[in-house]
């Protein structure tokens, strides 16, 4: 369970001037620290602006998210952090949140450089790839 949020940094950038046809969104998830019950999820955001395949534009948003879980969230998180992968359900929640979260940090960004707004408020599931 999310219990805050600690913004940072957040950068906007136009690299050219022109009108955007594509908005690519990235979430990486940085590192991962265990304290306790206590989860510390580093995550760096991106919004990518594109016109003609072309990226002219970025904002990142680098953020620390904490969370509260059970001895067996994680352990799993624990193990599977080792491989730079998480477990599916905890995966989905930090990245549903993250759409909505960063959708009003980026919107006021966009604003500053005059892009639109980066909206992907859609829900994501998460799935394990299949060996």
């Amino acid at each position: 369970m999310i219990t805050s949020v600690k913004v940072d940094s957040v950068s906007a950038e136009k690299k050219e001037e022109a009108i955007p046809d594509n908005i690519a969104f990235n979430i990486n998830f940085d590192d991962i620290k265990i304290d306790g019950e206590n989860v510390e999820v580093d995550v760096t955001y991106s919004a990518i602006y594109q016109a003609n395949k072309k990226e002219i534009g970025r904002i990142n948003i680098k953020e620390r998210l904490f969370t509260k879980e059970d001895q067996n969230i994680r352990k799993e998180i624990e193990t599977k952090w080792k491989d730079r992968s998480l477990p599916t359900q905890f995966a989905e929640e930090i990245i549903n949140f993250l759409n909505f979260d960063t959708a009003g940090r980026g919107t006021l960004a966009a604003y500053a450089i005059g892009f639109p707004a980066p909206l992907n408020i859609s829900r994501v599931k998460v799935e394990e790839k299949k060996a």
